[in-house]
């Protein structure tokens, strides 16, 4: 999980509440580090035990989670158009089978995704939220699999 040989880092999270998931469970630790080095993290648990390091920059957590990246396992991760609207309608009591016929459903968002620009699909939602972002696996969304942006950390939550 780490190298402990590690003393200096660019960058120490201190007082966190980690998910590492390593050991039983999710590897919770209530009082934990990251120490990343050269954009890698070179040790990331309880606080207690750890090398003593050396940082450029320290953040201090204040209790805060840290977590794995996330991966947003169904909603599509990259996409173009909006379904507000479809939303409304289906608050409003409309069938599925009605918001295809008005011109919305799955397919108003392919075919606004194919016609995306990469500039335009990068301020998707996941990268918003700091979701871990790759392309789907072959079979997913038709034309997806050709997207693919790197997340923005999410930013700290209570």
């Amino acid at each position: 999980m780490f190298d402990r040989s590690a003393k200096h880092c660019d960058r120490l999270w201190a007082g966190a509440r980690l998910v590492t998931m390593a050991g039983p469970g999710l590897g919770l630790t209530n009082d934990g580090i990251v120490a990343a080095r050269d954009g890698r993290i070179i040790y990331a648990g309880p606080a207690a035990g750890a090398p003593a390091f050396e940082a450029k920059e320290r953040i201090v957590c204040e209790g805060r989670w840290i977590t794995p990246g996330l991966i947003d396992c169904h909603t599509h991760l990259v996409h173009g158009g909006n379904r507000a609207r479809e939303f409304e309608m289906r608050l409003e009591g409309a069938s599925y089978e009605a918001i295809a016929r008005a011109g919305g459903g799955i397919l108003s968002t392919v075919t606004a995704t194919r016609a995306a620009t990469d500039a335009a699909t990068s301020g998707s939602r996941s990268s918003v939220c700091g979701a871990t972002r790759r392309p789907p696996e072959p079979g997913g969304a038709p034309g997806a699999s050709t997207r693919m942006t790197i997340a923005a950390p999410a930013a700290f939550v209570r």
